[in-house]
């Protein structure tokens, strides 16, 4: 068997897994004994991932190029149970951790600083009775977050303290003069990647508008906590737009105020590392 699809394989059995981590938490069943059995069994399945990547014949780059050719697209912005590709989308992720030089490291650390960060959003907002119709999105949100980046999993899988967390990304860039142009890509763009989502998304009926919408948002404002002032100035039209605009519906703006304020209650629990 080639080692993608040794990979592939184990990266099925973890979607598996983690999607059953999402069922048992759904019927309220977080932390009872099914549940950290589960973790358990996760816990020994990335260590055989980690085996299989660290076998001497794997070349990173051969191996990253015929993961990418296998990837496609998806609109919602949730992967683990909406998306056929979501064992690939990991181990693409996990590639780029291990092949990439020090502005992939960067860009590496400034994803887990935004997946921490949307993570506070999710835990604030799962259990809250204000948003029980999109629970079930949220936690599928919350484990896909878990499941592609391997630092959020590393955590998880072992109890990491996470009540206040760091945020490290900004201490890579001070001898890395692309770091700009990486926070170009991932925080500027990101955002108004987010916007441009927001704008052209019209079917308000569907069921996963509201989570859609919601996630967006979450996006936005967890770039914009990592973006300096020079960066800010070139979204802030943008995003000012979603609340200003007559032509945006008043659900996003409604949205936009919904996110605004757990932002300003969940943003005391991460802090910039020196």
């Amino acid at each position: 068997m080639k080692i993608l699809d040794e990979l592939l394989h184990v990266e099925e059995i973890l979607e598996d897994l983690y999607l059953m981590l999402v069922r048992l938490e759904i019927a309220g069943q977080y932390g009872r004994e099914d549940y950290y059995q589960t973790v358990q069994e996760i816990l020994e399945l990335t260590k055989k991932e980690g085996l299989l990547l660290m076998q001497p014949n794997v070349c990173y780059v051969d191996l990253k190029r015929e993961v990418q050719n296998l990837i496609t697209a998806s609109f919602l912005p949730i992967h683990l149970g909406f998306h056929t590709k979501t064992p690939i989308i990991r181990l693409n992720k996990t590639l780029d951790g291990i092949c990439g030089d020090a502005g992939m490291e960067y860009a590496d650390a400034l994803s887990y600083d935004i997946d921490q960060i949307l993570l506070k959003f999710l835990n604030y907002m799962i259990d809250n009775p204000y948003y029980h119709d999109i629970r079930e999105d949220l936690i599928y949100f919350k484990y896909d977050i878990i499941y592609l980046d391997y630092h959020v999993e590393n955590d998880f899988l072992l109890h990491q303290n996470t009540q206040k967390v760091s945020l490290n990304s900004r201490t890579l860039k001070e001898n890395l003069p692309s770091s700009k142009y990486i926070d170009q890509a991932i925080l500027v763009g990101g955002i108004e990647e987010s916007v441009k989502r927001i704008l052209s998304t019209f079917d308000l009926q569907s069921s996963h508008f509201h989570t859609f919408i919601a996630i967006q948002m979450m996006e936005i404002f967890a770039r914009m906590a990592l973006c300096s002032e020079d960066e800010l100035a070139l979204v802030m039209d943008d995003v000012n737009y979603l609340m200003e605009s007559r032509e945006v519906d008043f659900k996003v703006k409604e949205t936009f105020l919904e996110m605004t304020d757990i932002f300003k209650q969940i943003q005391g629990g991460f802090y910039f590392s020196r």
